[in-house]
């Protein structure tokens, strides 16, 4: 079992420096030109910033999850499963160092999600290549990658996504089946979408309960 663990870590390590990598990339092509888009050149502002972050603000500082619009205060406009991130990180730490706490999360996240889904992948179909392909891909795929400055819904919601699967089918924790509808549930929070997954965890979930 701690072979298996200092394996792993070392996969998330080499994950981490592929996914730092493209991070870097892309701060210097966000970041290079225009400094008053960007926090520390590490966090970038986006057209759906207000709707992610500034309700969570208001939450901490008067109590209520809402965010301003000409017609008021709208109290359902995007999903609130960044509040859970943000709201502790602004309250501890401050706006900026906040924003740039959840960058670092989320690119975390993203490397632990590159080794979730290349385990899925061995196990889904008993393959250790396979492990290696998937690993390699989805480490250097910008596909996620490239909102990991962003305070939007995509990096997140697809890690939780990632480790839901993972906790359904590869883990061997004592509450896996907890974890997993955990991190299901919580990714609906970031993109409702994400609930046209669960037909798929309840078809593994049958394959799994006959086995």
């Amino acid at each position: 079992m701690l072979k298996s663990l200092k394996s792993q870590n070392k996969f998330f390590l080499w994950a981490l420096l592929g996914k730092s990598i493209l991070f870097v990339v892309f701060a210097v092509y966000m970041c290079g030109g225009e400094s008053s888009s960007c926090i520390h050149n590490v966090f970038t502002y986006s057209k759906d910033f207000d709707s992610y972050i500034t309700p969570s603000v208001n939450l901490v500082e008067k109590g209520e999850y809402f965010e301003s619009s000409l017609s008021g205060k709208l109290y359902a406009h995007k999903m609130p499963g960044m509040a859970v991130v943000f709201a502790p990180l602004y309250y501890l730490f401050g706006f900026e160092n906040g924003l740039v706490i959840l960058v670092v999360i989320q690119l975390l996240a993203e490397a632990l999600s590159v080794v979730m889904l290349a385990k899925i992948f061995e196990s889904l179909n008993k393959s250790r290549s396979g492990f290696y392909v998937v690993f390699i891909f989805y480490a250097l795929s910008c596909y996620v990658s490239v909102y990991t400055h962003y305070a939007t819904s995509e990096s997140l919601c697809t890690s939780l996504l990632v480790a839901g699967f993972y906790f359904l089918l590869v883990s061997n924790h004592r509450f896996k089946w907890w974890l997993a509808g955990f991190f299901l549930c919580w990714s609906v929070f970031f993109r409702p979408l994400s609930a046209l997954s669960f037909p798929f965890a309840f078809y593994f979930l049958i394959c799994i309960s006959k086995n």
